[in-house]
């Protein structure tokens, strides 16, 4: 996700870090702020809202905080992470540019898709998507029966459902 995601850690206890954190208003530990990407005024970020400190509810609060960029604020390396309708599914099935494309089904409420788009960044040659599901007679014709799933779309055009 470091293409995405910038992560700093800043110790408050060291006496030359005592400024910044007097700035930024850190008052605890662990305290975690999020920053929108490309900001030019001075913030203090975002607080971290989450229930718990666990790293799963800190990864898909970043996931979140990610997604709500607008398309103009979006870093650079981070793909997008809405879902595809159904029609640009049937788009890529034509896929002929030389990568593999995963498209991967999921429901509303499921982070997969977006950890495995972030989690694949590095890799040039794999594009991932992720599509509702929402709509069951079209993925009964993909042959999508249960979700999660994974349909992969090969370079030469050919594709199918892969299990995961």
């Amino acid at each position: 996700w470091a293409a995405a995601v910038r992560v700093a850690a800043l110790d408050c206890a060291e006496e030359k870090n005592h400024e910044v954190c007097r700035a930024y208003d850190i008052h605890f530990y662990p305290t975690f702020r999020y920053f929108k990407a490309f900001t030019k005024d001075f913030t203090t970020g975002e607080n971290f809202k989450g229930p718990d400190r666990e790293l799963q509810t800190v990864r898909r609060t970043m996931i979140d905080f990610l997604q709500n960029h607008t398309d103009r604020n979006r870093p650079p390396a981070c793909p997008s992470l809405d879902p595809i309708r159904p029609s640009d599914v049937l788009s890529l099935l034509d896929n002929r540019d030389g990568r593999y494309v995963a498209v991967l089904f999921e429901g509303n409420s499921s982070y997969v898709g977006r950890e495995v788009i972030l989690d694949l960044i590095p890799y040039e040659n794999v594009v991932v998507k992720r599509a509702l599901s929402v709509e069951k007679a079209f993925l009964e014709k993909l042959g999508v029966t249960s979700v999660p799933s994974c349909y992969l779309i090969y370079p030469n055009g050919s594709h199918g459902l892969i299990n995961m």
